[in-house]
């Protein structure tokens, strides 16, 4: 029996269907995580619980004394969160830098100070995150 090439319909058949299992298979994926919450309390589907210290929302003013932000005050930081990790990123456009400090005792306030100075923009971001006590 002769050996028959495979014709071009073949290759692009083949690609196609390849293509669209791997759509079909990854679209829950995506949808696992675009559908999780950001205030969840547990993680990978339930399986294990993710403790929060701080129920209610935090304030974040960054600070600005000429035209770059050198640090962030958080505030309205709960009790429960006292000696955790503060964790601050501010992001203007590809610049960015990122601080921490500790979360006093009876939480409250406390300011951030930043690796490097980040230049004020219209769309910056500033992220804040606490892990711990």
């Amino acid at each position: 029996m002769p050996h028959r090439r495979k014709s071009a319909r073949f290759w692009l058949t083949s690609g196609l269907v390849i293509l669209i299992a791997f759509a079909v298979i990854s679209s829950p994926l995506d949808g696992l995580a675009a559908g999780s919450s950001v205030g969840s309390r547990t993680l990978a589907r339930g399986s294990a619980v993710v403790p929060r210290c701080d129920v209610d929302d935090i304030n974040m003013i960054p600070n600005v004394p000429t035209t770059s932000v050198v640090s962030v005050t958080v505030s309205s930081i709960d009790a429960g969160c006292a000696t955790g990790t503060l964790s601050v990123t501010v992001r203007a456009g590809a610049s960015f830098s990122t601080g921490s400090a500790t979360v006093p005792s009876g939480g409250g306030s406390v300011v951030v100070t930043l690796a490097s100075s980040v230049a004020m923009t219209q769309t910056m971001t500033i992220d804040a995150a606490i892990s711990g006590p």
